[in-house]
């Protein structure tokens, strides 16, 4: 059926009550697997791992290089515990999630360039339909995602350098609400430490120069 140790570890649902489970992912990692091949029906060990809703592992297989928008055949007698968005059984690892808080984590943890996803009838964040006309791509995870859903662009300079090849100098492209919000975060973080950074050499500076000064007024008092 083409499955890797990863694909067989992330659905082994004993070894997951344990608590050295975490360990054996972060080991197979280490030791360099493939974290995007697919199985024969094209699942990835990240699709099994949300599949089983455990987002520790999705985490750390998206800041391995996971890409989220490959297609799975889910074996029918599978069942679904997230809403269906068609009769097709094709299924895309954004769809089997429906709490925001949980796909904010994960494109907080993306760390490669994503593949765009594949048209599909309904939005992968909102899950409502979308006419083909409002469909978009975000830039930075790849979603498919509706105009409610992809209301702003943003520069190249709110991005990743991951993402900077495809995006050039004075273009605005689309983003998700969601990594809207979490490229700006980014951003103005680093430029609060970078402002902050700027400020340690001169509070340094004057204490150099505090202790310059009390070292020359103790001299004097030496010498009278």
């Amino acid at each position: 059926r083409g499955q890797t140790p990863m694909h067989l570890l992330m659905h082994n649902e004993h070894l997951r009550r344990f608590d050295f489970f975490p360990d054996l992912v972060q080991l197979m990692l280490y030791q360099g697997c493939d974290v995007n091949i697919q199985s024969l029906n094209g699942c990835t060990s990240l699709h099994l791992a949300i599949y089983h809703q455990d987002f520790n592992s999705a985490v750390e297989l998206l800041e391995r290089g996971s890409q989220i928008h490959l297609t799975w055949q889910k074996p029918l007698r599978w069942e679904k515990h997230w809403r269906t968005t068609g009769s097709s059984n094709e299924v895309y690892a954004l769809e089997m999630i429906e709490d925001e808080e949980t796909i904010r984590r994960l494109f907080s943890s993306i760390t490669c360039e994503q593949k765009p996803a594949p048209p599909r009838p309904n939005c992968m964040l909102c899950k409502r339909k979308i006419v083909s006309f409002s469909k978009k791509n975000c830039s930075h995870c790849g979603s498919l995602i509706c105009s409610r859903c992809s209301s702003h662009k943003l520069d190249k300079s709110f991005f990743p350098p991951y993402s900077n090849s495809k995006i050039k100098d004075d273009e605005f492209v689309r983003v998700c609400l969601i990594c809207e919000d979490i490229l700006t975060s980014r951003k103005y973080e680093q430029e609060n430490i970078m402002g902050r950074e700027v400020l340690i050499p001169r509070q340094d500076e004057v204490s150099m120069l505090d202790m310059e000064t009390s070292f020359e007024k103790n001299e004097l008092r030496s010498q009278s």
